[in-house]
């Protein structure tokens, strides 16, 4: 029995150790070719404006779909028990006028040196900095643009430019 009892603890130490590792492998970063990123607006008014009480990501973000989840994580190869260690997250945010479809979706890691907290983080500083800039008015495709594409580059760079 005692023989026994360890096998299944070495063995569940030994999963445990895989999870882990596994969790711990994935980019940081969305894969380009995977998950392009997609926007559905630059116009920075509709961004930043209000409607019935709500903002534009409440206006344009689906419903939770676990098929489309599911999708996604297969694209990644990343088994659907282990989405806890991921967040299903937007490469360009609802709030800068991106799109709430499959292109611009991807499992943003929750553990390593880079995580989903941290993306949040710029995400949440770059929606509020642009429409405390526009302050109701249509700052124009350009500066909209530039801003979205601190997230359909390399986002690392934007977190360290801002808060580093």
């Amino acid at each position: 029995m005692r023989g026994t009892s360890f096998l299944v603890g070495l063995m569940l130490a030994g999963v445990a150790a895989w999870v882990t590792l596994a969790g711990d492998s994935w980019p940081e970063t969305p894969d380009d070719k995977l998950t392009p990123g997609e926007i559905a607006t630059t116009d920075g008014a509709e961004i930043c404006g209000w409607v019935d009480g709500k903002s534009y990501s409440q206006r344009h973000r689906l419903p939770f779909d676990i098929e489309r989840a599911r999708r996604v994580f297969d694209r990644y190869g990343i088994d659907p028990h282990l989405h806890g260690q991921f967040e299903l997250d937007h490469r360009v945010p609802l709030c800068l006028g991106g799109a709430d479809t499959e292109k611009n979706l991807w499992p943003q890691p929750r553990k390593g040196p880079w995580t989903a907290e941290m993306k949040d983080r710029l995400e949440a500083h770059m929606c509020k900095k642009m429409c405390e800039y526009t302050n109701g008015s249509s700052p124009g495709w350009s500066l909209v643009r530039a801003i979205q594409s601190y997230f359909l580059e390399d986002w690392r760079e934007g977190y360290r430019e801002i808060f580093k």
